[in-house]
């Protein structure tokens, strides 16, 4: 045997000849140059989950964003959607954001109509009489024992009634006579409670609208209360409180 083939020995209480310690692999896959393996991943990174599923809290958020009828039900259910996608990897992203951005533009735009409206009735100009707002002042109400329109006007300037008080009759149909007893009493003791010390106040009558009928009573409950002169002159400023 070629001496150079013998594995190393050594005699009893000594090293062996050519001996070279190895080092214990750990456990795992081998490892290189006697190295210890650790596992990994793909690009040092964890993968995440994946499902060609669509989340249903995104598709419930689109469908509520789209149609303006829960628009805070399609952001809530948006939110909702990207949490849950994140953790389950589901699809359905785009309709989560699509939904929400609905949302946000049917809300916009209601307060904006909101807005426009309230800025527009509170512009003097021709309306129903229906719509008449407490603080109106109307320019001209006519020789007519019923109104349909009025024609507002700043408070200001020149005009025959102001609108004072509104209120809610209660009950069924009382019949005709009893409606204008009970709406003409309630705005004159409204009128003279409400102005009560004000020198004004000898100068001016309460005048009442209210539903003419069972059909527009049944339509609407509302009286409104308006302060007229009593010389039928006009009217040039607010009746202060």
């Amino acid at each position: 045997m070629n001496p150079k083939d013998e594995l190393p020995h050594a005699l009893p209480g000594q090293e062996p000849k050519g001996a070279v310690d190895v080092a214990p692999q750990r456990s795992g896959s081998p490892g290189l140059g006697g190295l210890p393996a650790y596992p990994t991943s793909a690009g040092g990174r964890t993968a995440m989950p994946y499902s060609s599923k669509t989340n249903g809290a995104a598709i419930s958020g689109f469908i509520l964003g789209m149609s303006g009828i829960g628009a805070i039900g399609g952001v809530v259910w948006g939110v909702r959607a990207l949490n849950q996608i994140q953790s389950s990897g589901e699809r359905g992203r785009g309709f989560a954001i699509a939904g929400m951005v609905f949302s946000g533009l049917w809300v916009v735009s209601a307060v904006t109509m909101l807005f426009v409206g309230i800025a527009r009735d509170s512009e003097p100009g021709p309306r129903s009489a229906g719509s008449l707002q407490v603080g109106d002042c109307v320019g001209d109400i006519g020789e007519s024992s019923t109104m349909s329109s009025a024609t507002t006007v700043y408070c200001d300037q020149p005009h025959d009634a102001e609108v004072y008080y509104q209120f809610n009759l209660s009950g069924s149909w009382p019949g005709k006579d009893v409606l204008v007893r009970n709406a003409t009493g309630a705005c004159r003791s409204e009128l003279y409670e409400r102005y009560a010390g004000n020198p004004m106040l000898d100068r001016v009558n309460p005048m009442a609208l209210y539903p003419s009928d069972e059909r527009s009573f049944n339509s609407s409950r509302e009286v409104t209360c308006l302060l007229v002169s009593r010389d039928d002159s006009k009217l040039t400023e607010k009746l202060s409180r």
